[in-house]
């Protein structure tokens, strides 16, 4: 039996290896057996950008969700990722409930106000909202400080957002997305994708012409 120990592997990622034979005259044999495997966490997100597209999970029960985040709600299964626009992550509320999908923990070096997001939102009526902010707690919405609130501007279609973080003043290190249908008198459905973090640009992208 032979050890082998990987090395400089990345917190958070999805590795396939590949087991095979190397012959006497240096050639190798097919694969013998595929191993998966993802990586723990570590201390969240240390090193920018972040990006999360959720294309390596699983669809469609409560069980696929993406590794090192955290939910908090009070609508049973939800959040969880759907195969929706090619994987993304569902955000579904019924009247009275909320959902709340956490991103992992900003590394203690990086301070919230510090970044900007882009991320594509996506749902089926203008009168859906959806909330994004920081937490010092990723388990209490209580700590949950909004920071922009969005509506689609279309609907059914796929729209990219910005977030500059440079307003908060907390201490929190957690970016959250929030659909909160408790004051509502039906759903708030919302599916976020391609989130992506990054250190916050000295100036804001043209959003018109």
């Amino acid at each position: 039996t032979m050890n082998y120990t990987a090395q400089n592997l990345i917190n958070d990622v999805l590795y396939v290896f590949y087991v095979r034979a190397q012959c006497p005259n240096g050639s190798e044999t097919s694969p013998w057996k595929k191993i998966n495997f993802r990586t723990e966490c570590g201390a969240g997100i240390s090193t920018l950008p972040y990006y999360e597209d959720f294309s390596s999970y699983g669809t469609g029960s409560y069980s696929n969700f993406p590794a090192c985040w955290s939910r908090v709600s009070t609508a049973g299964s939800y959040p969880y990722i759907s195969s929706t626009g090619g994987n993304s992550l569902y955000l579904y509320p019924p009247a009275g409930y909320y959902t709340l999908a956490v991103a992992p923990a900003l590394d203690p070096t990086i301070t919230a106000s510090s970044v900007a997001m882009r991320f594509k939102m996506y749902a089926g009526s203008q009168s859906y909202i959806l909330k994004v902010g920081v937490m010092t707690d990723s388990s209490d919405i209580s700590t949950f400080v909004p920071v922009a609130t969005f509506t689609p501007s279309a609907t059914s279609v796929w729209e990219e957002k910005d977030v500059y973080f440079n307003s908060y003043s907390g201490t929190g290190q957690f970016i959250a997305f929030l659909s909160d249908a408790r004051t509502l008198a039906s759903s708030n459905i919302v599916y976020i994708d391609e989130v992506n973090i990054t250190p916050l640009p000295t100036c804001a992208r043209p959003a018109s012409l």
